[in-house]
């Protein structure tokens, strides 16, 4: 048996003595893995309170981390599968929270959207991916359809639309046709454009592309500004 009379002996063992390098090695991995099931619930917790209106999905979470308790308890997982769980769970969170910021857009952003348009009034949010589509867009779309104005992938196209927006500018109807995200990218920008056109093409009235974030990088505000697209920047609740 080894005897260890002080802080001096421990180090010397730890330098000189593969076998208990191991033994302390295996020893500091097992309480890792005990501590694990607290944090993982701690995280379970305070993404439950951040989240309370979509407790459908966080209940699936908190489900994969009782899973991840049980499992650690039985010692029958490794470190790269908890990493690898642990990616899993920040990209479901990461949809989360990007669905949360389109609610808030979609039921705050008027104002500023009056101001980067130079002057739209009487905003009313016709079609949204958070909160669904007026009967009146709707059918809108319909006779632009039957009037082949646009076709059947156009008008699902349009429905992928973050929010479309009709408001009255310089006495004529407008729409604004938004993407929305918590960073901006390429991809926003060209799908803005690009579905702004069809908006446009089903109503006859003009449409101007947008780009939402609460973070639009340099980059990206240079690309929308190619091709005509207005960036807003609309900070998250407690951002």
């Amino acid at each position: 048996m080894t005897t260890i009379a002080n802080t001096t002996d421990f180090l010397r063992l730890l330098r000189e003595d593969p076998e208990f390098r191991a033994d302390v090695r295996r020893e500091l991995q097992i309480q890792e893995l005990l501590e694990l099931p607290g944090k993982f619930a701690a995280f379970a917790a305070q993404t439950q309170q951040e989240f309370s209106d979509i407790k459908t999905r966080l209940g699936r979470l908190e489900e994969t981390v009782a899973q991840l308790q049980e499992t650690v308890a039985r010692q029958q997982i490794t470190i790269d599968g908890i990493l690898v769980t642990l990616a899993r769970m920040d990209g479901r969170i990461g949809r989360l929270e990007g669905s949360e910021y389109e609610r808030h857009v979609s039921r705050s952003f008027m104002g500023t959207l009056s101001r980067a348009l130079g002057g739209l009034s009487r905003g009313r949010l016709m079609h949204s991916a958070a909160y669904g589509t007026t009967s009146e867009f709707s059918d809108l779309m319909e006779v632009s359809l039957d009037a082949d104005k646009i076709t059947d992938d156009q008008w699902y196209e349009i429905l992928l639309t973050d929010a479309v927006v009709r408001g009255v500018k310089n006495g004529a109807t407008v729409y604004a046709v938004a993407e929305i995200s918590l960073t901006v990218h390429q991809h926003d920008i060209d799908r803005a454009a690009d579905r702004a056109a069809m908006v446009q093409q089903a109503t006859g009235a003009a449409a101007y592309p947008v780009v939402v974030g609460d973070s639009v990088p340099p980059p990206q505000l240079a690309q929308a500004s190619e091709k005509g697209v207005t960036a807003i920047i609309v900070r998250q609740p407690g951002g």
